[in-house]
C-alpha cells in the first residue's frame, strides 16, 4: 500500500525563500506509523482479547482500515477522506501494563500526530444505504458489526453504514453525512454512560432539525459500550485470558465465534 502525502514546495520571493503549502496542510502534517511485515498481533488482539469476527477484521485489512504498526505492533485504525487520503490514525496498544503506583491496568491508546477528528472510522454498507449507526469508537463499530455477524443479521451489514466519530463531537457524523447525501437516518450509538446519554439527545435535537430522522438512543444493553456488550456473551467460545505466546499459535484463519444467544441489538 502507498501512502500519499502533499509536500511543501521551497519557491523564491523577492530574494528569500518562501514556502507553499498544497491546500491539504493537515494531510501533509499527518504522522503515519510505519507497517509491519504483518498483521499477527493485531488480528490476535482483536480476535481473542475484543472478540472481533474475523472475516470484519480481514475485511478491513484489505481495505486499508486496519494494519499493525512496525514499532510497538499497534493497531491502527485508518479513516479516508472521499478521495481516499489518510486522514485520521487512531493507535491502540495491543499490549497491557500496570501502573506500578495505582496497580491498574492500562492500555495504550492515542491520535497520531495530525489526525483530523472530523474524519469518522466507516464500515460501507452498500452505496444505496440510507442509515447509519453512530459509535464513540472504531472497537465499538466492530463489535456492533461482530454481533451483527452472530444474531444471524448480516443483511444490516449492507443495509446501513457504520461510523466512529473518535469521541462524542459531531464534525466526523456531519463531514460523514456531506459525503453520503442519501442518508436520512440516524442511530445513535455512544456508550450507555452519562456521557454517552447527553450527547446522543444533543444529536437527536441537532441533527432532526436538520431534516434528519434520528432514532432514540440505543447504548448496548450489557456494558458500558458494545465491546463490553459483545464480551459478556455467554458462550464466546474465547479465553480472554490467552496469553500472547499462546495466541500466536493459533490458526488466524478460524473464527473462535460459537453462538451468543439472547443478545439483542
Amino acid at each position: 500500500m502507498i501512502w500519499l502525502v502533499h509536500q511543501k514546495i521551497i519557491t523564491l520571493f523577492k530574494g528569500k525563500k518562501v514556502t507553499v503549502t498544497t491546500p491539504f496542510e493537515k494531510q501533509e502534517s499527518l504522522l503515519i506509523p510505519e507497517a509491519s511485515k504483518d498483521n499477527n498481533k493485531i488480528i490476535n488482539y482483536l480476535r481473542n482479547e475484543r472478540g472481533i469476527d474475523i472475516g470484519i477484521i480481514s475485511d478491513c485489512m484489505d481495505k486499508g482500515k486496519l494494519y499493525q504498526t512496525k514499532t510497538y505492533s499497534n493497531v491502527a485504525f485508518v479513516s479516508r477522506n472521499q478521495e481516499d487520503e489518510i486522514k485520521h490514525i487512531f493507535l491502540r496498544g495491543t499490549i497491557k501494563t500496570i501502573d506500578h503506583e495505582t496497580g491498574k491496568i492500562q492500555s495504550f491508546k492515542m491520535d497520531s500526530k495530525g489526525s483530523d477528528k472530523n474524519f469518522p472510522f466507516t464500515l460501507g454498507g452498500n452505496p444505496n444505504a440510507t442509515k447509519v449507526y453512530v459509535f464513540e469508537s472504531s472497537i465499538d463499530v466492530l463489535s456492533h458489526a461482530t454481533l451483527c455477524k452472530i444474531n444471524n443479521m448480516e443483511q444490516s451489514l449492507t443495509s446501513s453504514h457504520r461510523i466512529a466519530l473518535h469521541g462524542t463531537s459531531f464534525g466526523a457524523l456531519k463531514t460523514f453525512l456531506k459525503d453520503n447525501p442519501n442518508i436520512t437516518t440516524i442511530v445513535p450509538c455512544l456508550d450507555g454512560d452519562d456521557v454517552g446519554k447527553r450527547r446522543s439527545k444533543k444529536m437527536q435535537e441537532e441533527f432532526s432539525q436538520m431534516g434528519y430522522i434520528v432514532e432514540n438512543h440505543r447504548p448496548p444493553k450489557v456494558g458500558k459500550d458494545y465491546n463490553e456488550m459483545l464480551l459478556s456473551c455467554k458462550e464466546f467460545g474465547i479465553n480472554k485470558n490467552i496469553s500472547y505466546q499462546t495466541a500466536q499459535t493459533s490458526q488466524i484463519n478460524e473464527d473462535p465465534i460459537t453462538e451468543c444467544d439472547g443478545v439483542e441489538i
